[in-house]
């Protein structure tokens, strides 16, 4: 058995005396960074769009178990933790503090060659914000780059 933690924190900031474009701006929410809320999901948001943000993080902690064959195929747990400030946020941290979202879970992952990861992971987020798109179930995750 071992244990994985992850960290990722963001900012963006205009250059220019213009907003920053709303494909430039940070998202969270999804099998790779905060699971049990759907893609993109978690933040600022008009009607069912995601605004983004200026500000986030993301962080998780995973206890693997390792099975047959025990180079590619684990059971784990894990836990996340993530929030997002808004562009217009006058205190990033504070927001981003104050409406924490956390994710708690258990589920199998598939290495194949050290390269591509499949996971499948039963979810249950534990602290969510009202509008968030978030609910408890089964979670599937294909990718290179997880956290």
């Amino acid at each position: 058995m071992f244990m994985s933690g992850s960290l990722e924190c963001s900012l963006i900031n205009s250059l220019s005396d213009r907003a920053v474009h709303i494909h430039d701006r940070l998202y969270l929410g999804g099998s790779h960074n905060i699971r049990g809320f759907q893609w993109n999901s978690i933040g600022p948001r008009v009607d069912s769009s995601a605004l983004g943000g200026a500000a986030s993080y993301a962080a998780i902690l995973h206890i693997y178990r390792p099975l047959v064959p025990a180079d590619m195929l684990f059971a784990h747990m894990f836990i996340a933790n993530g929030s997002i400030a808004s562009i217009r946020s006058k205190d990033r941290f504070n927001d981003m503090i104050n409406a924490q979202r956390i994710t708690a879970g258990l589920g199998l992952v598939f290495v194949f060659r050290n390269l591509i990861r499949f996971e499948m992971n039963y979810c249950i987020p534990c602290r969510y914000v009202p509008g968030d798109f978030c609910s408890p179930g089964l979670y599937f995750g294909a990718g290179i780059n997880f956290l």
